[in-house]
């Protein structure tokens, strides 16, 4: 995924480094996934113009990835799946000042996110990438 995200259009890209950071979480890799997640978030703000903070709906989820043929179909999971798997790995930390600020503010926008999510009918968001 680390590879995929320097090729990958711009929302693609980050959806990548945020499932590095999920994929670390699962593993218990804690103090990489804050690392992933701090990057994670520091890009989305840099996308956004001067002053606007990120909408709940610009974070990524956790991708489900399909290979097929000519493209990859990525299916992402509703934010309060992403949200559950932050919040545990914030409690893992030992000290509290280990949590990027970054990382909290990504866990309050997912909170807000999947708020949203769940009164829309709770669907996640897809993706194509066509290969070539």
């Amino acid at each position: 995924l680390g590879s995929a995200a320097f090729v990958a259009p711009p929302n693609l890209g980050m959806l990548c480094y945020a499932n590095i950071a999920f994929a670390a979480i699962q593993s218990s890799d804690i103090i990489r996934a804050m690392s992933m997640l701090d990057l994670t978030m520091a890009q989305l703000k840099q996308r956004m113009p001067s002053q606007k903070p990120p909408s709940p709906l610009d974070l990524p989820g956790i991708g489900k990835w399909v290979a097929q043929a000519d493209q990859i179909e990525v299916r992402e999971e509703p934010p309060a799946s992403a949200l559950s798997l932050i919040e545990g790995a914030i409690q893992k930390v030992e000290h509290r000042n280990q949590v990027p600020d970054n990382v909290r503010e990504m866990a309050e926008l997912y909170g807000k996110a999947a708020g949203v999510y769940q009164s829309r009918g709770g669907r996640g968001k897809k993706w194509w990438w066509p290969f070539g």
